[in-house]
């Protein structure tokens, strides 16, 4: 994170900028924080309705402020594009702001929350055949990600 995005990034204000899209789940509250390597994700959860994930790229090294913008404008249009193809596993967008003239002071993307945990991999964990079967099921959404991407008679090098 630069000293520009830690600087301009309200993070307390995450609850009003969800708002603000419409996102208006009761009582909600910050269920957990994820660092990756363009994105800050948070997960903000509610009484009654799913839980959402808000990625803010806080991290991404775009250049510039509509580079950033940009970039998300990119994953958009891929998750719309993995959703009419009926790629079940992509999260589906419930919203975004795309601009820096918001609470959070940083553009950002609301997506559903996918449960599950952070995947451990070493030389004796996870234990057979749990090790099979997690990477039966990787192999699985692999393939459905090519075959309902893959456009017929058109190579991308």
């Amino acid at each position: 994170m630069t000293p520009d995005d830690r600087c301009n990034f309200e993070a307390n204000s995450l609850f009003a900028a969800i708002t603000q899209i419409g996102i208006n789940g009761t009582e909600p509250f910050l269920d957990g924080e994820f660092c990756g390597g363009q994105c800050h994700i948070f997960k903000v959860s509610f009484k009654n309705e799913p839980s959402v994930a808000i990625r803010v790229p806080l991290y991404m090294n775009a250049g510039s402020p509509d580079a950033k913008i940009e970039a998300l404008r990119a994953e958009l249009r891929n998750l719309e594009t993995l959703k009419a193809k009926g790629f079940r596993w992509a999260p589906r967008c419930r919203g975004c702001n795309l601009t820096f003239d918001n609470p959070v002071k940083h553009p950002f993307v609301v997506l559903t929350w996918i449960e599950g945990w952070r995947l451990s991999w070493g030389k004796d964990f996870p234990p057979q055949p749990m090790r099979d079967k997690v990477l039966s099921q990787m192999a699985s959404i692999q393939l459905s990600l090519l075959e309902c991407t893959l456009e017929s008679g058109i190579c991308h090098a």
